[in-house]
């Protein structure tokens, strides 16, 4: 191992032994614990010009399945983080296949630190005197893995978060996979292993002028989920997958309009009524965390006869009004809902699919 140190800085790299490749060592002083640092009163303005609660939603920079299930979660999973006044960092959340997380990080202020974002001067610090912090998250998620990276944000001058993308660095989560017994202890490329790099979309959060009076609901169709029973199998419904529903949002929640549930009629089932998924939806102003459930229908014959079969899925998600210019396009709020799939040659694992949700405004009428 070779380290420098500085007075607010430690960097380096760890190298040999059962390391493929050398690993980087960076890292900063807490600044925030007390004012032995000269930097000390400017982190702490640092501090105060970023501390309040963010939302960030983490869509999908790049997937690798390990296993032969092909389960990496196309989902978008999502962090709500308060930061603090002395340098503390809540983050809490759920990943895309609804695995919770729950973790205390510090705000590192690096002063002496070579730029690391676009625009930030190679002092440490952009040209209006600002610092560029960065909050650590590392969790392990016992029988899913681990996830792990850091979410810059420049304070004095913006509330956004994100990674550095530009350098190919994102948030990383690995999981090695389980035995078809469910186990997952010792196991390398189980089926339903995956790795995966997380993009960080969001930033500053405020209720007061966060949430739009409405939004469209729509959920990715469940491509490649099946529904097995015995001998007979069906595809799901796409006619009946939710697509631009109208939500309100009033009195601090979001709602959308009851729906009407799929009838057979002449042997085959009609799907045109309004909602046919039966969507329901709840969310929390405060927060912009949302949540709710919809059906997937699969159909199928079975002996001759029409069957049907459907599936009520959990998802949630969250608003990142807030977002860096590179996530402009993407969607004002991104979730994920959770799908069994019961194909015979993995349905010893209990496999839930992982799919987007979102919720997006919508577009201003044209003249």
């Amino acid at each position: 191992m070779t380290l420098s140190v500085d007075e607010s800085r430690i960097w380096g790299t760890l190298e040999g032994g059962t390391l493929e490749e050398p690993l980087l060592i960076d890292g900063a002083r807490n600044v925030y614990a007390g004012t032995a640092s000269t930097n000390a009163p400017q982190a702490l303005a640092a501090i105060e010009a970023i501390k309040g609660y963010y939302t960030v939603a983490l869509p999908v920079a790049g997937s690798h399945s390990t296993g032969a299930a092909e389960a990496a979660p196309q989902g978008i999973g999502y962090l709500t983080m308060t930061v603090g006044s002395r340098g503390s960092a809540k983050i809490a959340g759920k990943l895309a296949d609804g695995t919770s997380v729950s973790l205390s990080s510090k705000v590192i202020c690096f002063a002496q630190q070579t730029a690391v974002q676009e625009g930030v001067a190679e002092s440490g610090t952009e040209s209006n005197g600002t610092y560029v912090v960065c909050v650590p998250v590392f969790k392990s998620l016992r029988k899913k893995g681990w996830f792990g990276g850091l979410l810059w944000l420049r304070a004095g001058e913006t509330t956004l978060i994100q990674t550095d993308r530009d350098l190919g660095w994102y948030l990383r989560w690995e999981y090695a996979g389980r035995k078809s017994n469910g186990k997952s202890k010792n196991v390398k490329n189980g089926a339903d292993g995956f790795e995966m790099l997380l993009d960080a979309c969001g930033g500053y959060f405020s209720s007061l002028d966060a949430i739009a009076s409405n939004y469209l609901f729509s959920a990715d169709a469940p491509v490649g989920v099946t529904y097995t029973s015995g001998s007979s199998s069906g595809e799901f419904v796409a006619a009946a997958i939710p697509v631009a529903l109208e939500v309100t949002a009033a009195s601090g929640g979001l709602s959308i309009p009851a729906g009407v549930r799929p009838t057979l009629v002449d042997g085959a089932y009609d799907y045109s009524g309004p909602n046919a998924a039966l969507v329901k939806i709840s969310g929390s102003a405060r927060t912009g965390v949302f949540k709710g459930a919809f059906n997937v229908y699969f159909d199928y014959d079975r002996k001759g006869k029409p069957a049907h079969y459907q599936s009520r899925v959990q998802y949630s998600g969250v608003l990142v009004p807030a977002r860096a210019e590179a996530f402009a396009d993407l969607p004002v709020g991104m979730g994920a809902y959770l799908i069994r799939d019961n194909t015979p040659a993995f349905r010893s694992y209990n496999l839930k699919r992982s799919f987007p949700v979102v919720l997006e405004t919508p577009a201003e009428p044209t003249e």
